[in-house]
């Protein structure tokens, strides 16, 4: 019979599964977004914020490696440059590009172990 009581888990523990969770979510407001351009060519705007929102949380979370900052200076400047540009109702060109600058830097974390897309 398995025991109830918490196992102890290390920072390093707690910060892969926060990143794990950021990953997945940002995953699914991401396949809802493009749902939404593919069949209806146009942005919800919730569904575009919390894209925007769980993208943000992974960013910020996984900037501070070594082994992202050293290597991939460039896609990081994209990615806050895209962040802070102001938001228009149904801008369709602001989702497309969140959407490949995630791609970007969801294989740029699996090509340095920091989360596997599998």
């Amino acid at each position: 019979m398995e025991s109830n009581v918490p196992v102890e888990q290390t920072p390093a523990d707690l910060y892969r599964r926060d990143i794990d969770r950021a990953f997945s979510n940002t995953s699914a407001a991401a396949s809802l977004v493009i749902s939404d351009l593919a069949n209806r060519n146009c942005v919800n705007r919730g569904r575009f914020v919390q894209f925007y929102e769980n993208f943000a949380v992974l960013f910020f979370n996984t900037c501070v490696l070594k082994e992202m900052y050293e290597t991939e200076t460039g896609l990081m400047d994209a990615i806050e440059l895209w962040l802070h540009s102001p938001f228009k109702d149904n801008d369709k060109e602001r989702a497309r590009t969140g959407i490949n600058l995630f791609r970007k830097w969801a294989e740029a974390l699996g090509s340095k172990g920091v989360h596997n897309l599998e």
